[in-house]
């Protein structure tokens, strides 16, 4: 799996256009130690699982509760449900030369039988038009182009949603994977503004990222005021919180590191790396914004 990890890591180091991210994963065939992204189809080998996955990961929606009766709160129904899972059903893995190696190819026939029906639902992205059961191309161009295209409303709002959950510890809609009629957005005009500007520049996360950062909303004090104190969903100000694992990890394998540089530059005070790691260790008692302190103490040192 480390092909795989290298694969979005290295996507995330270019800032690769999220759209171009989405459809390289989605159609990812070939050798999974040569092809990172094709691991995706090992993972979820089931075609009913790579749906759920697909919808959750890029639409920030939750379609399971559709495969065995229509959603109760949702718009999806079970015919929409698997003609979405018939997308993926003719992928197929096999076994490579070298060990640990799986090719993955789309097969020309196969089908998903619904079981309410006993018959497969022709294929087709959720509210997009099916495609011949017949046909022999492979099914994933059509979905790929479907998701990652600027007219899928759902494909940008769900990455947006979840930037601001990152920057802000909650989403614009909570949960960040639950994005539905009947759990609207805390605020849907910032929503829809913030999903268009990513559209419009290209799904470039970069440049998203630092449009939220130089915002006033961003900028808020963490210190409340009478007015805004009980707020934890509006973003009236900024919210405390605690570094995230990875965060927390990376600062204190850099400290050390500091530490060790100090000894043969002398460029850091004696001293200095302990605060730097009582910082670290304890960013809610010492640091009130939380990761944005953080961020600036790295670029300080």
């Amino acid at each position: 799996m480390w092909a795989y990890y290298d694969w979005i890591r290295n996507n995330v180091a270019a800032n690769a256009p999220w759209d171009e991210f989405a459809r390289e994963l989605i159609v990812a065939q070939g050798s999974t130690l040569e092809n990172g992204a094709a691991n995706f189809f090992v993972l979820h080998e089931d075609p009913k699982l790579m749906a759920e996955t697909t919808s959750q990961a890029f639409l920030g929606m939750s379609v399971q509760c559709a495969k065995c009766h229509n959603h109760p709160m949702e718009k999806w129904t079970n015919d929409e449900y698997f003609g979405f899972a018939n997308l993926f059903a003719r992928v197929r893995t096999k076994s490579g030369t070298a060990d640990g190696d799986n090719i993955i190819f789309a097969s020309t026939t196969g089908d998903i039988v619904q079981p309410l029906t006993g018959k497969p639902q022709p294929p087709r992205p959720l509210e997009s038009k099916p495609l011949p059961l017949d046909a022999p191309e492979d099914r994933r161009i059509a979905l790929a182009n479907w998701l990652a295209s600027p007219d899928n409303s759902y494909f940008a709002r769900a990455i947006v949603n979840r930037i601001w959950a990152n920057f802000y510890g909650v989403g614009l809609v909570e949960k960040v994977d639950d994005m539905r009629a009947t759990n609207p957005a805390s605020n849907e005009q910032l929503l829809s503004a913030s999903a268009k500007f990513l559209a419009e520049n290209k799904f470039d996360l970069k440049a998203l990222m630092r449009a939220i950062l130089q915002s006033e909303t961003y900028q808020r004090s963490s210190v409340p005021s009478r007015e805004n104190a009980a707020d934890t969903r509006f973003y009236s100000r900024y919210f405390p919180r605690r570094l995230i694992a990875e965060v927390l990890l990376d600062a204190m394998s850099v400290v050390p590191a500091r530490r060790r540089n100090s000894k043969a530059t002398g460029k850091l005070a004696r001293g200095s790396a302990t605060r730097l790691e009582r910082r670290f260790l304890f960013p809610a008692r010492v640091w009130p914004c939380g990761t944005q302190q953080y961020l600036r103490m790295r670029a300080q040192f």
